[in-house]
C-alpha cells in the first residue's frame, strides 16, 4: 500500500522543542501515527515513537525538511503540517 499523504499535529512545545504527532492522512491509522521532537535550536530531530512502515522515514524527512523552512521564514513552529509526495 503506497501512501502519498502524511500530516503531523504540533502536540507540546516547551523553549526551542517542538513534538508533533505523523500519521498517514487516512481513514483508521491509528496503528500507523507516530511522534517526533524538533529541537529548533540544535536542528535536530529525535523520533520518540517510531512507525513501522516504508514510507514512515521518507514521510518524517519531509514533514522536517517543511518544519525547518516554516520556522525559517515565519520564526515559528506550525500547528499542521502537511506532507502530499
Amino acid at each position: 500500500m503506497t501512501i502519498s499523504h502524511f500530516k503531523a499535529i504540533l502536540i507540546r512545545q516547551s523553549n526551542h522543542h517542538f513534538w508533533y504527532r505523523f500519521f498517514p492522512d487516512i481513514i483508521n491509522a491509528g496503528d500507523l501515527s507516530g511522534e517526533f521532537c524538533y529541537r529548533a535550536d540544535q536542528e535536530q530531530v529525535e523520533i520518540t515513537h517510531p512507525v513501522e512502515h516504508t514510507q514512515a522515514q521518507i514521510a518524517l524527512a519531509g514533514l522536517t525538511s517543511k518544519l525547518k523552512r516554516e520556522i525559517k521564514k515565519t520564526g515559528t513552529a506550525p500547528e499542521i503540517i502537511t506532507l502530499i509526495s
